[in-house]
C-alpha cells in the first residue's frame, strides 16, 4: 500500500532533519517552494508540515516561516511503538514469530473497536519469543484497507513502523492491563495449560484523525513478562520487562537499581 502524500513528504522531511541537512534553527523553504520540489500542493505540504510539528522536530512562526525545532532529533517524537518495541533493555530482546494472517474478521465485538462503518477487519496473530520460549501471544486487528500491511509484514518488521509510514502517524495509544486466565488456543501456543494465569494487554492506537487504525489483545505469560511502573514527581513511565529465570522473586526488583537504569 503507498503511503498517503503527506505521509511521505513528512517522512521524506524527517529524514533530512534526522541527517543533518535541515539542522536545528533553521528555516524550511517556504510552502509554497516545498509544494513545487515535491509535485504537489500547498494543502498538502501543509498536512505533512503539521504531522512533523506535532511531533516536536518543528515549530512555526506566524508570518515569519517554519523552523527545524531546537534539539532535531530529540524532539518530542508523538509516533507509538509496538509492544515488542516497548520491552526494556537486554533482557527484552525478542523474536517475533507470525503464525496467522487473516483478511476478513467479522467478528462484531472487534470491529466495535475499529469504528461504526467497519464490516470486515485484518487480524495479525504473532507469538513472541525470548530465545526458543514463547512469553507473549498477540492478535493484532486492522481495517480492511491495511490488509496490505499485513500481507507485507515480515518477522522482522515493526508493525507500528509500518503503519506510522502508511497512515502518517500512529500518535495515540490506550491500553488497559487486565488478569485473566488462558484460553486453550493462547495457552497451546504459550505452552501452558489452559487456564493458566496471565496478563491481557488491550490496546487501542490512533492517526493524526484519531480513526482507531489498530486494535491488539496480547497474552502474556504469568510471571515470564512483567509491567513496571516507575514514577518521579509528575512522571510515569510504564513498560514490560522479561526477568532472565522464571524462578526470580519479583519483588528482589524493586530495590534493583540495575534493573531500573533502562528508564533512566
Amino acid at each position: 500500500m503507498k503511503a498517503t502524500r503527506y505521509a511521505g513528504i513528512a517522512n521524506a522531511l524527517r529524514d533530512r532533519i534526522r541527517k543533518g541537512d535541515y539542522p536545528a534553527g533553521c528555516a524550511l523553504p517556504s510552502q509554497k517552494e516545498l509544494a513545487s520540489r515535491f509535485g504537489t500542493t500547498v494543502m498538502t505540504v501543509r498536512q505533512a508540515l503539521s504531522v512533523l510539528q506535532q511531533e516536536g522536530l518543528l515549530r512555526a512562526s506566524h508570518g515569519v516561516g517554519t523552523f527545524v525545532a531546537s534539539g532535531g532529533e530529540k524532539g518530542r517524537d508523538l509516533r507509538l511503538r509496538g509492544l515488542a518495541d516497548s520491552i526494556r533493555g537486554a533482557r527484552g530482546r525478542i523474536l517475533t514469530r507470525i503464525v496467522a494472517r487473516e483478511y476478513a474478521v467479522a467478528d462484531p465485538r472487534v470491529l466495535a473497536m475499529l469504528g461504526p462503518r467497519a464490516r470486515r477487519c485484518c487480524c495479525l496473530t504473532r507469538v513472541r519469543m525470548a530465545g526458543a520460549e514463547p512469553v507473549i501471544f498477540q492478535r493484532s486487528y486492522l481495517p480492511a484497507r491495511l490488509a496490505p500491511v499485513v500481507q507485507a509484514l515480515t518477522d522482522a518488521d515493526s508493525l507500528y513502523e509500518r503503519l506510522n509510514s502508511v497512515c502518517g502517524g500512529v500518535v495515540q495509544g490506550r491500553e488497559i492491563v487486565l488478569p485473566a486466565a488462558l484460553g486453550k488456543k493462547e495457552a497451546a501456543y504459550l505452552s501452558e495449560p489452559a487456564g493458566a494465569p496471565a496478563l491481557l494487554s488491550l490496546r487501542a492506537s490512533f492517526d493524526l484523525s484519531s480513526a482507531v487504525v489498530l486494535y491488539d489483545e496480547a497474552w502474556i505469560r504469568g510471571r515470564r513478562a512483567l509491567l513496571t511502573i516507575r514514577q518521579a514527581g509528575g512522571l510515569t513511565v510504564s513498560s514490560y520487562s522479561i526477568p532472565e529465570s522464571e524462578q526470580q522473586d519479583p519483588a528482589a526488583f524493586l530495590l534493583s537499581n540495575s534493573f531500573w537504569e533502562d528508564d533512566q
